[in-house]
């Protein structure tokens, strides 16, 4: 049986806390120079491509997944520095969460953004008809919001598998269960081709 453990790409929200920064301007993350679009989507604020920060590390065995190490550490799809340039770096959640587990945290979004969490998720959606969300949503769609349908990668106890991409789009939550001493996240997924977002609980 193969264990589920990275869902690709997720989509950053944040809540400004800075009052110079107006939403709809560019949002350039002083870490390292890279610039994104920002856009309002009724109250929130959301970033409209996913964050692409921190080293690259392939994704082959293992031991060659991200740590805790206090370094930023990111997956690209198929092994390729120019899938992140494309279409975000790819976190394991723990790594996104920037090894903590508070909800809504900033993780390893830029200062005065945060994760998102279910509830903020469900406000993004009830802005669309639940019928079509998922083509207002996804990239060309009419929100602006531009999300991939990015693909997902899992450990199949060997090594790491990379798949779907463009027939398939997940994104992750920053909620944490655990249950029978398992921790799970929400994720929200979409297929290009249906209009409807579905959500279902992943390893973490």
């Amino acid at each position: 049986m193969k264990k589920l453990i990275l869902i690709f790409l997720t989509i950053i929200l944040s809540f400004p806390s800075f009052s110079q920064f107006t939403c709809g301007d560019s949002l350039e993350d002083s870490r390292d120079g890279k610039k994104y679009p920002t856009l309002q989507i009724g109250n929130q604020c959301w970033m409209g491509a996913n964050l692409n920060v921190g080293t690259m590390v392939m994704a082959l065995t293992a031991t060659m997944a991200q740590d805790n190490n206090s370094i930023i550490e990111k997956f690209c799809y198929n092994n390729d520095s120019l899938n992140c340039d494309s279409l975000g770096g790819l976190y394991i959640w723990h790594e996104m969460m920037d090894w903590t587990y508070v909800e809504g945290s900033q993780g390893i979004c830029p200062n005065g953004w945060h994760l998102p969490k279910v509830s903020e998720w469900d406000t993004l959606f009830a802005q669309y008809d639940s019928s079509t969300v998922a083509f207002d949503l996804q990239t060309g769609g009419s929100s602006g919001f531009n999300a991939p349908a990015a693909g997902y990668c899992y450990y199949n106890y060997s090594n790491w598998v990379f798949g779907s991409l463009g027939s398939y789009g997940v994104y992750r939550t920053t909620e944490l269960q655990t249950t029978s001493g398992t921790n799970y996240s929400t994720v929200f997924y979409y297929y290009p081709s249906q209009g409807t977002m579905n959500s279902s609980l992943k390893n973490s």
